[in-house]
C-alpha cells in the first residue's frame, strides 16, 4: 500500500460498522460452508464404500488435469472484480462488469478449443494411467462450464450479498453432487460416473449463471475499460498456474511411480485433509472483499487486518487438529482394511492445509499493494524448490517422499 493510500482519510461506512459487516458476512458463509461440508462429510463414506481404490486415482488424476486447466481458462478475472470494483466509479461499475465478463466467455472458448485439440497428445506425457477418453475429456468441458461462476460468485462476494452467495453455493453443490451420487452409485458407474455427474451439473449450473449476470450487468464491448483489469489479472495468471501446480505435483510425480490404487489411498488422505481447507473457505471469501474495502477506505487498515490474523488462524488450528482426530476411526468404519494407509496419512495433509489456508493472508496483502508479479516470482521459486524436491525424493521414498517435498515447499513459500 503506497503512503497516498495510508494517509488518505476515513471515508465509507464507520470502523464498527465495517467490522460487523464482516462478522455477519463470516457468520452467513460459516452456515452455507457447514451445510456444505457436512455433507461432504456424508458422502466421503459413501463413496469409499461404492469406489475402489483406483478409482479414487482416477479422480484424482482427472482432477489434476481439471484443475490446471481451469486456471487458464479463468484469466484471473475473478480477482480483478474484486480488487478494482470499489474504485470504479458506482455509474460505471455493470458496464465494466459486463465487458470483463464478455472478455473472460470469449477467451474461455478459444482456450477451451485449444485445449481440446492439443490435450489428445500432450496429456499422456502428463497422466500416464488414465486415457483422455473419456475421463480428462469430461475434466476439460467441466472445467470450461465451472469457468462460468466465477465473476458472477466474484460480483456478490464484493458487493457483500453474502446470503445470495451462500444460497447460490449450497444450490450448485446440491445439483453437481446429487447428479454424481446418482451416476456413479445409483447408475454403478464408478469413477467414469462421478465425472459425468460433475459436468452434467456444471452444465445446468453455466445456464443459470449466464441468466443471473445477463440481469446484473450491461454487456457491452469497451476494450479501453479492460486496460486496468487486465494490467493486473493476467500477471497474476502465470502465479496461478505455478501455484495449481504446486497443488497437483505430488500426485503427478507419484503417479510416475506407484499403482493407480496405491495413488487413490493417497487420495483419500487428501481428500480428509481438504476438510481443513474447505473449512478456512468462508473466511478466505468474506476476507479479500473485507480487506480490500478496508485498505480503499481506512487508514488503520494494516493495524486492524494484522489483528484479525491471529484470530482467522487461531480458530483454524483448533479446527485441524479437530479433524486429524476423527479421520481414523471414520476411515476404518466405511472404507476397512483397503484404506487404512489413508487414516495414517490424514494428519500430514491436514498440518499442509493449515498452512496454505495461512498463506490467504499473505496473498491478500500483496494484492492490496498490486504485487501481483512479486506474488508470481515467489510462487515460482517455491515451485521449483518442489519441483526438485519430489524429483528427488518420490521415486526412492514413494508416498513419505511426496510428503517430504510437499513440506519442504510450504517452507519456500512461507519464507519468502
Amino acid at each position: 500500500m503506497s503512503t497516498h493510500d495510508r494517509e488518505a482519510p476515513a471515508t465509507g461506512p464507520t470502523l464498527r460498522q465495517g467490522v460487523q459487516g464482516f462478522g455477519r458476512d463470516v457468520a452467513i458463509y460459516w452456515g452455507q460452508n457447514l451445510v456444505v461440508r457436512a455433507a461432504q462429510f456424508v458422502l466421503l463414506p459413501v463413496y469409499l464404500a461404492y469406489l475402489s481404490p483406483e478409482d479414487f486415482g482416477i479422480l484424482a488424476l482427472a482432477t489434476v488435469y481439471g484443475t490446471l486447466v481451469g486456471v487458464f481458462l479463468s484469466l484471473g478475472l475473478d480477482t480483478a472484480v474484486l480488487r478494482f470494483y470499489h474504485e470504479w466509479p458506482p455509474r460505471e461499475r455493470r458496464r465494466r462488469i459486463g465487458t470483463l465478463w464478455a472478455f473472460g466467455l470469449l477467451g474461455g472458448v478459444v482456450l477451451t478449443a485449444l485445449f481440446a485439440v492439443l490435450s489428445r497428445w500432450l496429456a499422456p506425457g502428463l497422466i500416464r494411467q488414465v486415457p483422455y477418453e473419456p475421463y480428462l475429456r469430461l475434466a476439460l468441458w467441466t472445467a470450461f462450464c465451472t469457468n462460468f461462476e466465477g465473476v458472477p460468485m466474484a460480483v456478490l462476494r464484493i458487493r457483500q450479498q453474502s446470503a445470495r452467495y451462500a444460497v447460490f453455493t449450497a444450490g450448485s453443490f446440491l445439483v453437481r453432487e446429487g447428479l454424481k451420487v446418482y451416476m456413479a452409485v445409483i447408475l454403478g458407474r464408478g469413477a467414469l460416473g462421478v465425472l459425468q455427474g460433475g459436468f452434467y451439473g456444471a452444465a445446468v449450473l453455466a445456464v443459470f449463471y449466464t441468466a443471473l449476470m445477463l440481469r446484473e450487468v450491461e454487456l457491452t464491448w469497451a476494450p479501453g475499460q479492460l486496460r486496468g483489469p487486465l494490467t493486473f489479472a493476467l500477471p497474476k495468471v502465470p502465479g496461478g498456474v505455478i501455484e495449481t501446480l504446486s497443488t497437483i505435483t505430488d500426485r503427478v510425480v507419484l503417479e510416475k511411480f506407484i499403482p493407480i490404487g496405491q495413488l487413490g489411498t493417497y487420495e483419500v488422505g487428501r481428500r480428509f485433509g481438504h476438510i481443513v481447507r474447505d473449512a478456512s473457505l468462508p473466511l478466505k471469501i468474506a476476507w479479500m472483499p473485507y480487506a480490500f474495502r478496508l485498505a480503499a477506505e481506512r487508514s488503520e487498515a494494516p493495524r486492524l487486518l494484522a489483528r484479525m490474523s491471529s484470530f482467522y488462524l487461531g480458530a483454524l488450528l483448533v479446527f485441524g487438529v479437530g479433524t486429524a482426530l476423527i479421520s481414523r476411526p471414520v476411515i476404518g468404519l466405511f472404507g476397512g482394511a483397503q484404506y487404512a494407509q489413508a487414516s495414517i496419512l490424514v494428519p500430514f495433509f491436514t498440518a499442509l492445509f493449515v498452512l496454505d489456508a495461512a498463506f490467504v493472508l499473505f496473498g491478500t496483502t500483496m494484492y492490496i499493494a498490486r504485487k501481483t508479479l512479486q506474488v508470481s516470482l515467489a510462487s515460482a521459486a517455491s515451485f521449483g524448490v518442489l519441483l526438485a524436491a519430489s524429483l528427488a525424493f518420490v521415486p526412492s521414498l514413494k508416498i513419505p517422499g511426496a510428503l517430504v517435498a510437499l513440506f519442504v515447499h510450504r517452507a519456500c513459500l512461507g519464507g519468502l
